[in-house]
């Protein structure tokens, strides 16, 4: 996790972000309600049992976004780092922090792959934004978009060795969905998805066959329940839950489940939820993309 030193709303990014929405409190006060929402929610994730590695942003207002990791870098089991194209140029600042610093003090790091160079030729791929893995499957989704170029995609599920499934997605006024994981999230039993944002029926039949092939229920929630961010959240092994997983994900997406849905979660998972609501809004993004997941080996 990155902590916000300046958080606030990236103008770079919504013209395509239909999560993100204009503030009337002062930059300041949206600042520094974010910084409360961080460290609430760092905290409950610790108290869970969650082992998390903090690293304080040091570019400030350059990089607003900076508390959304998982877009630029991923780590993977066989020790590789891979850093991504951003479309936003004050995106691309983030990869200035000292994460992976911290990574190679703490993991090792066989090497890390930079594919920022397609930046040159306006191609994107913007890490676990765009891309939403099912490890234990060996599958990637991806909705493709402006941020989710469909060649690079297919390039990094060959380098993976993972079976590529994409789709076009869209809200209600039919515009891209920006990023795969505010749509759709993989968890061990279960998938989240909002079906109704895939409007080519055989690629919504495509991405159900695959998610009942892969052993996992099906919880489709709404428009309404996408844009409270029902979507957008991690499952994650917990020290202190070995019977099930921990689920991440905010207070507006949890309060958005219906109560069958929140059964079928209740099944698999202990819910870790925090209220993330200044974050969400002006920032587009939520609790998933908030995390950024270590399969690396400890030193």
């Amino acid at each position: 996790m990155v902590r916000p030193l300046k958080f606030g709303a990236n103008e770079s990014t919504m013209l395509d972000n239909a999560f993100q929405k204009k503030s009337p409190l002062t930059n300041e006060e949206v600042s520094q309600k974010a910084l409360a929402e961080f460290d609430g929610f760092a905290r409950k994730l610790t108290e869970a049992g969650l082992k998390i590695h903090v690293v304080q942003d040091q570019m400030g207002e350059r990089a607003p976004d900076s508390v959304f990791p998982n877009n630029w870098f991923s780590t993977h089991p066989d020790g590789n780092v891979f850093l991504y194209p951003m479309k936003a140029p004050n995106r691309r600042l983030e990869r200035r922090n000292p994460v992976i610093e911290e990574l190679k003090r703490n993991f090792k790091v066989q090497e890390v792959l930079d594919l920022s160079r397609h930046e040159d030729s306006n191609r994107f791929l913007e890490g676990t934004g765009s891309i939403v893995f099912d490890h234990k499957n060996r599958l990637a989704f991806a909705a493709i978009s402006e941020r989710t170029d469909k060649a690079l995609f297919l390039e990094h599920c060959k380098r993976l060795e993972y079976e590529p499934i994409c789709f076009d997605a869209a809200d209600e006024s039919g515009n891209s969905v920006y990023h795969t994981n505010v749509m759709l999230a993989v968890a061990d039993k279960f998938a989240i998805a909002c079906l109704d944002m895939i409007p080519d029926l055989r690629e919504k039949e495509r991405l159900k066959d695959a998610i009942s092939n892969g052993g996992k229920s099906l919880i489709d929630v709404s428009y309404h329940q996408a844009l409270k961010f029902c979507c957008n959240c991690l499952q994650a092994s917990s020290e202190d839950f070995k019977e099930k997983l921990t689920l991440a994900m905010s207070q507006q997406a949890w309060e958005a489940f219906t109560p069958a849905q929140k059964e079928l979660i209740l099944d698999s998972s202990v819910p870790v939820v925090s209220p993330l609501y200044t974050i969400e809004a002006a920032g587009g993004g939520g609790a998933r993309c908030m995390l950024s997941e270590i399969y690396l080996d400890p030193l």
